[in-house]
């Protein structure tokens, strides 16, 4: 028997004419798809009493309906066995006209299963409501070392704008960083789920995004901003020979439009809870009749503010006789926490009857955090950011694939294939190359020889361009006249599939939430060093030709990599210590996307790309160790289509994370068909996998360049370098990488981009490896024009060889 329960309610079903026919599938090979292994049917249910009521009656125009729009839980079982949990989905209804209106005869109802049982609920949620902690911005904060596997926050160096000293940095100019894993285990919690992934473990645990050195308006609105007004006007009665200071206080700070949730303003007093510009205004409604006392001597009638005791503003009312108006009384300027605001009346010498009606208001503007402040982090994380962007773009850069396992409530999201990175334990230790299991297992494999495989078809993948690019989004001024000006789209990396295999043409897929963050090496700053201190730069303006520019805050999120203090590792700066009140060599917090300044060039790299350190390091881009198999099987691009066996216990127990065996061949399941009702074979859709090999490396295309680029004389073509510099300086960056595998002649020809005739020293700059080997200049090769010819004595046939043009002026 088939049961379906919906909202935790057994519908009403047809048993004999429900469809239960199951489509579980993963996702297609589409990058970023964030659909996961998931399961969907379509169902029609009568419109019984039940079901009428389950789904809110909402036929009835008249029908107030809280639930019956929205996602509901699921569970759809065959004889007591779940074979589908997950959501349903009302998507209409089949009606019958009546004189009162309309009468459903039966509803139409998505079933869906696994991922989309979390995503809607799981990506909806803004980061900023996840629950943060305090942050303070002081010498301890900022020097700390933090530790990725328990902080939710970390402050690193990352230049927004020109340092406020030259020479040296302050406490309150390093930026702080929230670590990427604390925001997806806080949401998946947060709506009861526990995420199995890369993210908890180094070093994707040291992925951070760097937020604004300012406070959100939210906070302002509710910690320090105020209107107050009075609910029945204020009277005052003094005869010419009194003279005195009375207090205007407002008492009404709760009922629309006022306000007071920060709680600053009691009994007539405001005091100011952080360092801002402050606006604050009385508009005032005003009667008065006046006459001043003795006119030979001192008279005054004046409204006043006063801060900590001085007057900051006034409104002189002396010499009015009669009046009936409206006024307005402002004061701005900068305050600092604890200073003391008063609305003021002071009188001598008048003779006055004066009745005042009106409201106060408070609004402050605030860009940076002071040193010694405390702010709820919630206060600093954008207010655009939802979590459902991040993991959106966390898959298309790591190409992950999700798998839910509802009745446990575990998450799993892990890279599609098995990977080797290069990067230091814990960012400090040693160098280390390591590989890990991917999604696809490559053990406990479905023996589909087993299961009564019964007739096939097959079809051959189509419908991509002949080059595939993924690439960071580019949204600042100073990386858009980078890529300009060298014609290339930095960080990127790609698959040029072989001739003819698919239609000439380039397909860019960009990360839509995170953007490219480039660097520089600030020599102003540092101490000591063989170069400037690296960091990241998201400058308002462009660094090259405005180096004073407003910093913009509004720019899209950066994905980083947190190292911290390595005592020295990546060289000190110079930092103001407000207790000693000098500068001295600090060991700076570093972050990065790529670590060109890594003489070993052992930290973990985010670019698309390969790219080369300013020590000739060759680091391995995230294209060449995330995505090559999936491009691959793209390339081979054979799905089958074949019908088999499968048991209800196969269902409730289905992972497409296991593989497909037939004969010695490997396939990713792609989808299959199941019905409960039926012994037939279930239709089932696999895709072939393989193995890159090396022949695959050289399809690998890093550093796209862009299409009609006309690079300028001198500069950088087809580096994949996120290194630049500040009105021409010189920085050491690559400018092609060329990989020669299994090489049959000892004559290696550059392309004539490499930019190796570019190279005033090309037995220094010029680097060529033979299996992984550095050789030596004019000993055992010579370069003549874009050609190097391996020594004979040095060279046989299929050695493998990288040559590297490393080492350019960048402007």
């Amino acid at each position: 028997m088939i049961k379906l329960f919906i909202g935790g309610q057994e519908v009403d079903l047809n048993q004999n004419e429900v469809n239960v026919t199951i489509d579980y599938s993963i996702e297609n090979i589409e990058l970023g798809n964030i659909s996961g292994a998931h399961s969907k049917r379509n169902v029609t249910l009568p419109a019984t009493k039940t079901n009428v009521n389950i789904f809110q009656n909402i036929t009835d125009a008249g029908a107030i309906v809280t639930n019956a729009y929205k996602l509901l839980s699921a569970r759809l079982e065959a004889d007591g066995v779940p074979i589908l949990t997950g959501k349903a989905r009302l998507e209409g209804a089949d009606l019958q006209a009546i004189n009162s209106g309309f009468l459903a005869s039966n509803f139409k109802v998505s079933l869906i299963g696994n991922n989309a049982d979390w995503f809607a609920d799981v990506g909806n949620i803004l980061v900023r409501d996840l629950g943060w902690s305090t942050i303070e911005v002081s010498e301890t904060t900022v020097k700390a070392n933090y530790n990725p596997v328990t902080a939710e926050f970390c402050f690193i160096l990352m230049k927004w704008k020109a340092w406020q000293n030259e020479t040296y940095i302050l406490y309150n100019e390093l930026t702080p960083a929230i670590f990427i894993w604390q925001i997806l285990e806080k949401a998946f919690k947060d709506k009861g789920y526990q995420l199995n992934s890369i993210f908890t473990t180094d070093p994707f645990n040291r992925l951070i995004i760097p937020m604004g050195l300012n406070l959100d308006a939210d906070y302002i609105k509710d910690f320090v901003n105020l209107r107050a007004s009075n609910p029945t006007p204020s009277s005052f009665v003094y005869s010419a020979g009194d003279n005195g200071t009375v207090d205007i206080t407002f008492t009404d700070e709760t009922t629309s439009p006022n306000f007071d949730t920060g709680g600053n303003y009691t009994g007539g007093v405001y005091t100011v809870p952080i360092n801002a510009l402050y606006d604050i205004a009385a508009e005032l409604n005003v009667t008065l009749t006046a006459t001043i006392g003795d006119i030979n001597q001192f008279a005054e009638l004046i409204l006043f503010f006063e801060v900590n005791g001085n007057i900051v503003s006034t409104y002189d009312l002396t010499n009015e006789t009669s009046l009936n108006d409206s006024i307005i009384l402002e004061f701005l300027g900068d305050l600092v926490a604890g200073d003391t605001v008063k609305l003021r009346l002071r009188y001598e010498n008048v003779s006055f009857n004066l009745t005042i009606a009106g409201s106060l208001s408070v609004v402050a503007e605030k860009e940076g955090l002071e040193t010694g402040e405390t702010v709820n982090l919630q206060y600093i994380i954008p207010i655009s950011w939802y979590v459902r962007d991040i993991i959106s773009d966390l898959t298309t850069i790591f190409n992950l694939a999700w798998e839910t396992d509802v009745l446990n409530r575990q998450v799993y999201a892990y890279p599609k294939d098995d990977y080797t990175i290069r990067y230091r334990a814990n960012s400090t230790g040693a160098a280390s190359l390591t590989s890990f299991d991917g999604f696809f297992k490559g053990s406990n494999k479905y023996d589909l020889n087993t299961r009564d495989i019964d007739g096939s078809d097959f079809q051959v993948l189509d419908g991509y361009k002949s080059s595939q690019v993924l690439a960071y989004a580019t949204d600042d001024d100073t990386t858009n006249k980078e890529e300009e000006r060298r014609g290339v789209n930095i960080y990127s990396g790609g698959y040029n599939f072989p001739q003819d295999r698919f239609e000439n043409g380039i397909e860019f897929i960009y990360t839509k939430f995170f953007a490219k963050a480039i660097h520089i090496n600030d020599v102003a700053i540092t101490t000591g060093g063989t170069y400037g201190a690296q960091m990241p730069l998201v400058f308002g303006d462009d660094y090259n030709t405005v180096t004073d520019a407003e910093p913009n805050y509004n720019l899209a999120p950066r994905l980083l990599y947190y190292a911290g203090r390595r005592n020295g590792l990546d060289g000190k700066i110079r930092l103001f210590d407000e207790t000693t009140s000098a500068a001295s060599a600090f060991d700076f917090p570093a972050a990065f996307m790529v670590n060109y300044n890594d003489p070993s060039g052992a930290d973990f790299n985010l670019s698309f790309s390969d790219e080369v350190t300013n020590y000739t390091n060759v680091m391995q881009g995230i294209f060449k160790t995330f995505h090559l198999q999936t491009y691959k099987r793209i390339e081979l691009g054979k799905v089958y289509m074949t019908f088999a066996k499968w048991k209800p216990k196969d269902i409730t127990q289905l992972s497409f994370r296991r593989k497909g065996i037939i004969g010695s061949s490997n396939f990713i399941i792609q989808s299959l068909e199941y019905n409960p009702k039926s012994n037939s074979p279930a239709k089932t859709v696999l895709l072939y996998d393989e193995k890159p090999n090396t022949n695959d490396l050289t399809k690998v295309v890093n550093t796209i360049t862009l299409a009609g680029a006309s690079p300028q004389s001198g500069t950088v073509t087809g580096s994949g370098s996120g290194l630049v510099g500040a009105n021409g300086a010189t920085v050491n960056i690559q400018l092609s990488y060329t990989p020669f595998l299994n090489s049959m002649t000892n004559v290696l020809v550059l392309a004539p981009n490499s930019g190796i005739t570019q190279v005033s020293n090309t037995n220094a700059n010029v680097l060529v490896f033979m299996n992984g080997q550095k050789l030596i200049p004019t000993v055992q090769y010579i370069i003549g024009g874009s050609t190097i010819t391996i020594d004979l004595n040095t060279h046989y046939d299929g050695a493998n060889y990288e040559v590297v043009v490393n080492g350019v002026t960048k402007g």
